[in-house]
C-alpha cells in the first residue's frame, strides 16, 4: 500500500456530546449520520470536534483522533503555510516586523504581449522567444501597500513555526479555537 498525508483546512469546535445535543436542540446545528453516531456511541461528557469542511459538510470527530490529524491554524511550519497557499490562502508569519504583510501565491497565466509597462525593445524580445506565461509564484504584499512579486522565502522563515492563515478580504487571521 501506498502512504498519504492529508492536508485539509477545516473549522472546528471542541464540545461535548451535550454541548452538540444542545445545538440541535436549538437548530444551531442540522444533524446528519455522523453526527448522529457519535451522539449514540457516547456519554455526555466525551469530548469531541464539531468539524465544518470546506464543501459544507459536517461532522463530529472523537477529540483523540482530531488532535492527532489537525493543528490550528496559527504556528504552522512553513510546509503546511505552502500547502494552505496553494488552496488559495494568503499568509504571514507571527514574527514579522512589518504590520499588514503577507504572502500569498499567484498562479501561472498568459502574460500580455505589449504591455505598456514594458519597453517596446522588451515586447519585441518577449514576442520572438514565445515568452507569454508568467511562471507561478511567491507574491509579498508589503506593509507600505506594494505587491512585491517573486518573493522568497529566507531561511528563518522556512524553518519557523509560527506562519498563521489570513483571510484577504477581512485581513483577519483565521483561528481553528
Amino acid at each position: 500500500m501506498k502512504t498519504f498525508i492529508g492536508t485539509k483546512i477545516v473549522q472546528a469546535e471542541k464540545l461535548s456530546v451535550s454541548d452538540i445535543a444542545d445545538k440541535i436542540v436549538n437548530n444551531e446545528l442540522l444533524t446528519n449520520g455522523a453526527i448522529d453516531d457519535f451522539l449514540l456511541k457516547n456519554d455526555q461528557d466525551v469530548l469531541g470536534y464539531l468539524v465544518k469542511y470546506e464543501d459544507g459538510y459536517t461532522s463530529v470527530s472523537p477529540a483523540d483522533v482530531f488532535e492527532e490529524a489537525y493543528i490550528a491554524t496559527t504556528g504552522l511550519s512553513y510546509g503546511l503555510a505552502v500547502e494552505a497557499a496553494r488552496k488559495g490562502y494568503a499568509l504571514e508569519r507571527a514574527g514579522w516586523n512589518g504590520k499588514g504583510l503577507y504572502m500569498f501565491l499567484i498562479s501561472g497565466s498568459p502574460f500580455n504581449l505589449g504591455c505598456s509597462l514594458l519597453s517596446d525593445d522588451v515586447n519585441r524580445l518577449l514576442a520572438r522567444d514565445m515568452a507569454s506565461i508568467i511562471a507561478p509564484h511567491f507574491a509579498l504584499k508589503t506593509s507600505s501597500g506594494t505587491i512585491q512579486p517573486g518573493w522568497v522565502a529566507s531561511v528563518s522563515d522556512t524553518l519557523a513555526t509560527d506562519w498563521q492563515i489570513v483571510r484577504l478580504d477581512l485581513n483577519e487571521t483565521v483561528m481553528a479555537e
